[in-house]
């Protein structure tokens, strides 16, 4: 191995700003982080978010930028100016100056070159949301930036919202879209700061209470950036009102995305009160994987026994059962998860598995199920 010419006239000279300028060169967002915040601090949270929407840099996460912003703090180009937030130096701008950087895109999310980006659109608006949502959270000369994001956030997130704000009046109003009998609603209060630390001072319980009354509200929720202090903690229980941070709030978007909830589900989020436990929602959401297991592993036992002389593709229940009782990926099954989901598995709406007296056998692919959802999935996106 040999080093390279570019190696070996470094190492004469030994300058770690022309070392950075290299590894600018060969890596996303680096000197970009200058000029993101040679106008605003920003913190690295947000830093990932803007490099995600703004540079295509879809891989980027909290330890890649760090890595980066340590990079520009050891070499004077950047400065902390508040708790986890960062700002340029004078230097950091003399250098952006006379360097090229990738340009800002405000229209990626548009792009259609390959496959890659166009999967990368359909999450973009998530990422767009999520970015603007924490910038938002310390905006607090435009508290209605942070009410209206928060709205669009939990319209994701399947609820009826409505942003009210003004004097006298809840900065948000969520409901669900069920039948009143099974329906609730809260109210949402968004606390926006600066500094990010949402303190008691912040908070009128009173006039949340007044809130939840006026509108006969199930619960309420305060959502800020984070939450500083016991006594408020303890006023919050006090009071039956949640606080979230955007932390715990932007991981429930992300999983969303993958494993969406109903609204029983979030229902156990509001019930609590004090700092939101998010980790209530996972054994929902395990279920409902297991349930997608589940489907797959019936589906790979019927298409691999298609071809079977003897059995002629058939299985019973009870076959199914033997097969999978002991799979790893699926514990603890149960002949009746497999009743049930053969009975959706050969409904008229999937119609990917068959039934005669003698079992159950398989119509379609696991691909062809899988377009089939798809069809019906946008065809509900339609319809909204």
């Amino acid at each position: 191995m040999k080093a390279s010419n570019n190696a070996l006239s470094w190492n004469e000279e030994k300058n770690e700003l022309d070392l950075l300028c290299w590894i600018n060169y060969k890596y996303m967002f680096v000197f970009e982080i200058l000029f993101e915040i040679k106008d605003k601090s920003l913190s690295v949270k947000e830093l990932v978010s803007i490099a995600k929407v703004y540079y295509g840099y879809k891989s980027a996460n909290i330890d890649e930028i760090r890595k980066r912003i340590k990079m520009l703090l050891v070499n004077n180009l950047i400065m902390e100016d508040s708790l986890g937030t960062f700002t340029i130096t004078n230097k950091g701008k003399l250098l952006l100056n006379k360097v090229s950087i990738q340009k800002r895109s405000e229209n990626l999310v548009k792009s259609d070159i390959n496959n890659e980006k166009i999967s990368y659109s359909k999450n973009s608006l998530i990422e767009d949301k999520i970015l603007e949502m924490r910038m938002a959270s310390r905006d607090s000369v435009n508290p209605n930036r942070l009410e209206k994001i928060l709205r669009d956030i939990w319209d994701i997130l399947g609820f009826n919202s409505k942003w009210l704000g003004g004097s006298g009046k809840t900065d948000i109003l969520l409901k669900t879209h069920t039948t009143p009998k099974f329906s609730y609603s809260v109210v949402v209060d968004a606390k926006s700061s600066a500094s990010g630390n949402v303190t008691e001072n912040l908070i009128n319980f009173d006039t949340i209470k007044e809130h939840k009354k006026k509108h006969n509200a199930n619960y309420a929720v305060i959502i800020g950036e984070k939450f500083q202090g016991e006594r408020l903690i303890e006023r919050a229980k006090q009071h039956n009102v949640l606080l979230l941070n955007i932390d715990d709030l932007e991981q429930i978007i992300r999983e969303n995305q993958n494993i969406p909830l109903s609204f029983d589900s979030y229902r156990k989020l509001f019930e609590q009160n004090g700092t939101a436990n998010i980790e209530i929602l996972n054994e929902d959401r395990n279920q409902i994987k297991r349930i997608g297991i589940l489907m797959q592993s019936i589906m790979d036992c019927l298409i691999d026994e298609s071809d079977d002389e003897y059995t002629e593709g058939i299985l019973t229940e009870r076959d199914l059962y033997r097969s999978l009782r002991n799979e790893e990926k699926i514990q603890d099954i149960s002949p009746n998860e497999i009743h049930t989901m053969l009975d959706f598995l050969s409904s008229p709406l999937i119609g990917c598995v068959g039934h005669t007296k003698d079992g159950y056998y398989a119509i379609e692919s696991l691909e062809n199920i899988s377009k089939k959802l798809e069809f019906y999935s946008n065809s509900c996106k339609s319809i909204i």
